[in-house]
């Protein structure tokens, strides 16, 4: 028969803590809590208005993520859709005129599960479309979003402004474009980094007890950015 031991572990906030099994022959833990099961990116340079990425076999109940960004031609602004019919919701939308490009994360519960190819259309053409798709289990099947914060800057080191979340255990999404595919960053704040594409990447974290929280990456060298963080809650 397997045995297992119980673990607790510290987390941020004193006195907060977290139980679960792991396996005593050393395997990981069971996963709890909001967890990422799968992505995908995809890089279009063409001119067009759409950009498209496949998630396979979704699971019904999950969140569905997409993270986008663009060359600004006018004020093309985005729209998400995917294969399936479920109905995304803008979390974050966001141009630079100074590099003219914009950022938005949209997201979905998705209520049917199934491969879903998700797009992402522009309201006009526009050049260097990049697209992350993500899918998260574990986040609330009803009014998932919680908070978000959007921050536009210059410097060595990005950060998407403060938020304060109200549910312990929430899932925290973070975006970051850069404004120049030679640019490397690097995640602060407890973040863990997530698929990139050139001037695209993504982290995530969950926080333990609510309060303000931010999302920082560390740039080098140096540059213009535009940096997203969404909250969204568990289930």
């Amino acid at each position: 028969m397997r045995r297992t031991l119980a673990l607790l572990l510290l987390l941020l906030a004193p006195g907060c803590l977290l139980s679960f099994e792991l396996p005593a022959d050393g395997g990981p833990p069971p996963a709890t809590g909001p967890h990422a099961l799968q992505g995908e990116r995809v890089t279009d340079m063409a001119t067009q208005r759409t950009i498209t990425a496949t998630l396979a076999q979704t699971t019904a109940g999950n969140l569905l993520v997409a993270v986008a960004s663009w060359n600004l031609n006018g004020n093309a602004f985005g729209t998400a859709t995917d294969s399936l019919g479920n109905t995304y919701h803008e979390a974050t939308q966001q141009m630079d005129p100074g590099s003219r490009q914009a950022l938005a994360m949209f997201y979905a519960v998705n209520p049917v599960g199934g491969d879903a190819t998700m797009t992402v259309t522009l309201s006009e053409v526009a050049c260097c479309r990049r697209l992350i798709v993500l899918e998260y289990a574990g986040v609330a099947t009803e009014a998932p979003l919680d908070q978000v914060a959007t921050n536009l800057g210059t410097g060595a080191a990005a950060t998407s402004g403060s938020l304060t979340t109200t549910r312990p255990g929430e899932l925290l999404l973070a975006a970051l474009y850069l404004d120049g595919v030679a640019v490397v960053g690097t995640p602060t704040d407890g973040f863990t980094a997530g698929l990139a594409l050139p001037d695209v990447m993504t982290a995530a974290a969950v926080q333990a007890a609510p309060g303000p929280v931010s999302a920082g990456f560390a740039l080098e060298p140096a540059a213009d950015y535009m940096c997203h963080l969404v909250a969204f809650r568990p289930r």
